[in-house]
């Protein structure tokens, strides 16, 4: 079992931008969980400057509306569990970790030809 800095290690050694095979790693990957981002309405926020001003606007606006709101924001200031929150509260360590080292499971099931 991993602890939180070695599955912060593994995160951080992985290819942020690789054109290898383009979008079909990820697309397996995320077919061995079920293809979750289908089951998601989401709203991607980019540009240069403002994001995390319009990604807090539009969460708090959502969450008033009375929608169950998950965010994603990249860096983060002090812990990689800021990164991900539903309805403003950061992802607990405990289930960050779970779901890292599930990821890092199939991840590598796949390196290894499973």
């Amino acid at each position: 079992m991993q602890t939180y800095e070695e599955v912060i290690s593994w995160i951080e050694g992985v290819p942020k931008y690789s054109k290898k095979d383009g979008l079909e790693n990820i697309k397996k990957l995320m077919g061995r969980f079920g293809d979750p981002q289908l089951r998601y309405h989401v709203i991607h926020v980019a540009g240069t400057n403002g994001k995390g001003s319009c990604c807090a606007m539009l969460a708090r606006i959502l969450e008033c509306a009375g929608y169950k709101v998950g965010r994603y924001v990249s860096p983060h200031l002090v812990d990689y569990t800021e990164r991900m929150s539903v309805n403003g509260a950061d992802i607990p360590r405990e289930k960050f970790l779970e779901l890292a080292r599930k990821v890092r499971a199939e991840a590598e099931a796949m390196q290894n030809g499973g």
